[in-house]
């Protein structure tokens, strides 16, 4: 029986990287950027790079952001729906409107 709960919780953990890998890929090799505001010119745009790690390598970039979320449980900021506002704190917000809902 452990054998079998060892054996299954591996192949969730595998499962579960795996699907952050090919989301991290698909935003990574979408059209744009998170910075394609008119109002910030290349030199800002740089910075804003720089700041949150987008200037570095996929291959050194993907252990960070695994890192991150598993480890630290930071799934970064939010630039589209609350401006430099923390993901975690945006789910932890919403999630008494879901459980609200059943």
């Amino acid at each position: 029986m452990i054998k079998y709960i060892t054996k299954r919780l591996g192949i969730s953990v595998i499962t579960m990287l795996v699907i952050i890998f090919i989301l991290f890929l698909l935003l990574e090799f979408m059209p744009g950027s998170p910075f394609n505001d008119e109002k910030i010119d290349k030199q800002q745009q740089e910075l804003l790079y720089e700041k949150y790690g987008l200037d570095k390598p996929i291959y050194k970039r993907f252990p960070i952001y695994i890192g991150n979320i598993i480890l630290k449980g930071d799934f970064g900021v939010s630039y589209s729906i609350e401006k430099n506002a923390s993901v975690a704190e945006i789910i932890k917000e919403r999630i008494p409107l879901s459980r609200a809902c059943k």
